[in-house]
């Protein structure tokens, strides 16, 4: 095979070396391929194109290429095999390789011997072919060049003799630039008579609007000039009259919508970048199930739907959220507030008598269900000489695994060395709580003793 050398070279079985003085003789195929050359179709390196080999004494394959025709740049030709050449004597008879103006591989043969065959309009050479009668010893003169690039300057003489860039157009693998090299200078796209200047299938105006108009688009690529609008004022900026479309209008007021197209503020609904104010009613839910509401200065918080509950959640400060519940369920007309801390105190002594053992010293039922989470007892004569003991039982069963107790000389169970433990903490609605004294002091009984029960109310 025969490697392109990308340039003209000398005629021989290899073509590296390009043409010499003295050695190689100039032939009318040079000057073909040149004057074609000059006319702005020549090829162009792309990548391992135009190789050739003799496949036999007479004939050639040759691998895909490409060449600019007329400045422009044509799809690959598709390589040759098996391409016939001019055989008449062997060691004197030459044939063109071209592309033709079909953009396909032809060879261009003539009768006579030493001469170089003429070409065909469009063709564009690529290389001289000498046949010698046997494949090994085929020789080819190559017309290619390594031109890989292009761009484009333009220049004037400004008036003179000196060739000076106006501008150019280069090109990489992410844009094409257009680029003025004269500072401040304009680049112009001016059309002929009623020619449309057209960028990316949009057709601009040829003329200019008036003073104040704006550029619109017909959605079907064409763009023109339009005068003001009602309520569009054009300027220095654009200015729009809002009162076309829109009524009372106020600082901080919320639009809503009052037509397909027209917008109103609202007097009682506003914000002024930092509080939302809302003046009458609130309603919350995709169902509007939660309203708030004003009337005589009162604020009435409300749900809409039958057996439903208004949660309150607060977080702690370790991010745990903290829950209370407004409910209708209860037993008048009234709502309560569940989640909250309950307290229930109850005394098991007067006041002023020493303190005795015994069950039922006193009993309630309860009001409403709770979870119990605390026990306490309290006494105004503290025991001597030993611990006063409570228990307490729901419905005659015991809801403590350790009872509750407050130590000699002491007067409440916070400090009790055996500190309670609530081993039922649910305790249900109207269940009977009892409390059981089973210890009091020694020398001292101790006296006024109370129960507290702390919990949330469910």
């Amino acid at each position: 095979m025969v490697s392109n050398p990308y340039h003209i070279s000398r005629q021989g079985t290899t073509v590296s070396a390009q043409i010499t003085d003295g050695t190689d003789a100039p032939h009318t195929g040079l000057i073909k391929a040149l004057s074609v050359y000059s006319s702005g179709s020549y090829p162009v390196r792309t990548s391992s194109d135009f190789n050739i080999t003799a496949a036999s004494a007479s004939t050639i394959n040759i691998t895909a290429g490409k060449v600019v025709r007329d400045g422009k740049l044509m799809g690959a030709i598709t390589a040759g095999s098996g391409v016939a050449i001019g055989t008449n004597t062997a060691g004197s008879t030459y044939s063109l390789v071209v592309v033709n103006a079909s953009n396909a591989f032809a060879v261009r043969t003539i009768a006579d011997v030493n001469k170089v065959p003429e070409l065909t309009a469009g063709d564009i050479p690529i290389a001289l072919v000498l046949y010698t009668g046997a494949s090994g010893t085929m020789e080819f003169q190559y017309f290619t060049t390594a031109k890989d690039e292009n761009s484009l300057t333009i220049a004037h003489n400004g008036g003179g003799t000196t060739y000076t860039e106006s501008g150019r157009i280069t090109g990489d693998t992410n844009s094409i630039d257009i680029v003025s090299t004269i500072t401040n200078a304009d680049i112009n796209i001016t059309p002929n008579g009623n020619g449309k200047v057209v960028l990316d299938g949009l057709n601009w105006p040829i003329a200019d609007g008036a003073a104040n108009t704006l550029l619109k688009t017909d959605g079907a690529a064409g763009l023109s000039f339009i005068a003001e609008g009602t309520g569009i004022t054009i300027g220095s900026d654009i200015s729009v009259d809002v009162s076309e479309f829109m009524s009372n209008g106020a600082n901080n007021y919320i639009l809503t919508a009052t037509g397909a197209d027209t917008f109103q503020g609202e007097t009682q609904l506003q914000y002024d970048g930092s509080n939302l104010k809302v003046v009458g009613g609130l309603q919350v839910g995709g169902g509007l199930e939660f309203t708030i509401t004003e009337s005589s200065d009162d604020i009435t918080l409300s749900n809409t739907v039958n057996d439903k509950k208004i949660d309150i959640s607060v977080k702690d400060g370790g991010g745990t959220g903290k829950r209370a519940t407004f409910t209708a369920d209860t037993h008048s007309d009234e709502i309560i507030l569940k989640g909250i801390e309950e307290v229930i105190i109850v005394s098991l002594s007067d006041e002023e008598t020493d303190l005795s053992t015994g069950t039922g010293k006193a009993s309630f039922h309860m009001p409403y269900a709770m979870t119990l989470s605390k026990v306490k007892a309290s006494v105004n004569t503290a025991p001597v000489g030993a611990t006063i003991i409570v228990n307490i039982k729901e419905n005659g069963t015991t809801i403590l695994s350790t009872n509750l107790s407050i130590d000699a000389s002491e007067t409440t169970s916070e400090t009790a060395a055996s500190a309670a433990v609530i081993s039922d903490a649910a305790l249900a609605d109207n269940s009977l709580i009892t409390f059981d004294i089973d210890q009091v002091g020694g020398s001292t009984k101790g006296k006024g003793l109370k129960v507290t029960l702390y919990g949330k109310r469910v």
